[in-house]
């Protein structure tokens, strides 16, 4: 995104904390925060989840949506990738169009929380820094089926996805046979045309650690605008790593 805004892109794998060190990020003088009552008015606010609509805070009170006064950012492709086939032509013509939009009137750097890979990122976006979160595929798994495997398996995206989109017709057709569908019901449907049991808790431990090995191992490089962090990160590197970006 030639002469974009400012972004902090929080790159991280699911369940190793990304919202949260995006909430600390957030309190930075100059970065944006997505006030709302469902996020939190302040980053902290994470007692808020309790009211929120946000199903995803339910299970993990750091989640937050990118909401800003007239409407709601658009997220990176990485959570369109099954609806939205074609990476590029999302980012030119649904991502791009949509954010100048909604933050012309906004003068802060924003912070993103997004699965994409670092070179992935910046591909697209010149202007950006990248906190890349690195953690083991062991790691990943364990907090990916204590947290992202029990989101909610529907999501609309409504004003991008079309409703006869084909992946979200398959999503609605597994909600009307299980309307607390989650993340790892889909797995199950995907396989078996059933809704997730205990008994594939093996199944899909070792399926996801097959899936995460790959994309640790690409994630632990060094890339340009780039910072490798933990989960549990060095905050005062973090803040000597932005501090340098003019």
């Amino acid at each position: 995104m030639q002469n974009g805004k400012k972004i902090i892109f929080v790159s991280f794998e699911p369940g190793t904390r990304g919202h949260y060190i995006a909430r600390v990020i957030a309190c930075l003088p100059n970065v944006y925060w997505y006030s709302h009552k469902d996020n939190g008015i302040r980053p902290w606010n994470l007692f808020s989840a309790k009211q929120s609509t946000i199903r995803q805070r339910h299970a993990f009170p750091n989640h937050f949506d990118r909401l800003v006064p007239n409407g709601k950012l658009p997220p990176t492709w990485d959570y369109l990738k099954d609806y939205i086939r074609d990476e590029k032509s999302y980012y030119e013509n649904i991502f791009y169009p949509r954010f100048k939009s909604l933050t012309d009137n906004i003068d802060k750097t924003l912070v993103y929380c997004t699965h994409s890979q670092p070179d992935q990122l910046l591909k697209y976006f010149d202007n950006c820094r990248i906190l890349n979160v690195v953690e083991s595929a062991d790691i990943v798994v364990k907090k990916y089926i204590r947290t992202t495997a029990l989101f909610p398996g529907w999501t609309r995206f409504a004003g991008i996805v079309e409703e006869d989109n084909h992946h979200l017709v398959k999503l609605k057709e597994y909600k009307q046979k299980t309307p607390s569908l989650t993340v790892r019901d889909v797995w199950a449907y995907d396989r078996y045309n059933t809704a997730y049991r205990d008994q594939m808790a093996n199944e899909y431990q070792h399926w996801l650690l097959e899936k995460y090995r790959v994309k640790v191992d690409h994630r632990n490089q060094q890339f340009k605008n780039t910072i490798n962090i933990r989960m549990h990160p060095d905050w005062r590197t973090v803040k000597d790593f932005l501090a340098k970006w003019k």
